[in-house]
């Protein structure tokens, strides 16, 4: 990327992108300058990467970078960017990671180049898509440049705007949402069984991690894999029949949480940036 690429926040996710960028060698650590108020955060980080720069503010950060990554949280972005706006380069990049902040409001007080960027959690083994939206002031050059560097930890995906709420849940909550279904499986396997809660839980990760593979490897469809395990009327087919009779309803339910939520955040965001 083009010059000093800035970090401002160093929390659960924007820790999990900036570490897979320098592991994967889409940044050069030398080229990057991090600030954030959590200094402790930093001290094994740094150790590892130690031709990283840290400064003292966010200030100093803007004035240095061309490109900034605003990784606080999603209340926390307006003050961050009103803070560092003054010393940012005409031509400046901002890339956000909240997902519930629309680019359109951003745009009220950053006139600029945008881009609104949702990583995964599992961006730290490059098995993730990575969500991409632009604003029209973003150049070519600029996109592609974004791009090249988020394609080396995973899947890029360019998409418009109001598909980030389905998109997110997806991609960067799956991740929490596939633990927590595997978590009661894994409890009601214990519970109906010998197995301590160490041994099932083992069995049921290494078994996830074959059936991703399957699934992604060798491109076999979701209802190819069940009838290959599933025969008719035999006991996994019996299981799945109670899969199919109750999920479709929690996840019905699920979406209908989240959206209603990401609608909750976007009206509060747009009170703040004064819609």
């Amino acid at each position: 990327m083009e010059g000093k690429v800035g970090f401002i926040g160093f929390g659960s996710m924007g820790g999990v992108l900036l570490r897979s960028l320098l592991r994967y060698g889409s940044l050069i650590e030398q080229e990057v300058i991090v600030s954030t108020r959590s200094r402790e955060k930093l001290s094994g980080f740094i150790s590892k990467y130690p031709g990283l720069e840290v400064m003292q503010s966010n200030t100093e950060l803007a004035e240095r970078c061309h490109t900034v990554f605003i990784c606080v949280g999603t209340n926390e972005v307006k003050g961050v960017i009103e803070e560092i706006n003054p010393s940012l380069a005409e031509d400046a990049h901002l890339v956000y990671i909240s997902g519930g902040l629309t680019i359109s409001n951003v745009a009220k007080i950053y006139d600029g180049k945008i881009s609104k960027v949702i990583p995964s959690l599992t961006c730290g083994t490059r098995n993730c898509v990575i969500l991409v939206h632009h604003n029209e002031k973003v150049t070519e050059d600029n996109s592609m440049r974004l791009e090249r560097c988020l394609s080396k930890i995973g899947t890029v995906k360019i998409i418009a705007e109001d598909q980030f709420e389905i998109g997110a849940d997806i991609t960067s909550c799956a991740p929490a949402f596939m633990a927590a279904m595997m978590k009661h499986f894994t409890a009601a396997a214990v519970k109906n069984s010998v197995f301590s809660e160490e041994e099932a839980l083992a069995m049921v990760r290494t078994t996830m991690l074959g059936t991703a593979t399957l699934l992604s490897k060798r491109k076999i469809p979701f209802d190819s894999l069940i009838d290959r395990v599933a025969t008719n009327g035999g006991i996994t087919g019996d299981g799945v029949n109670v899969l199919d009779e109750k999920l479709p309803a929690v996840f019905d339910e699920l979406f209908a949480v989240t959206l209603a939520k990401n609608d909750a955040v976007k009206a509060g965001m747009d009170e703040q940036y004064g819609s």
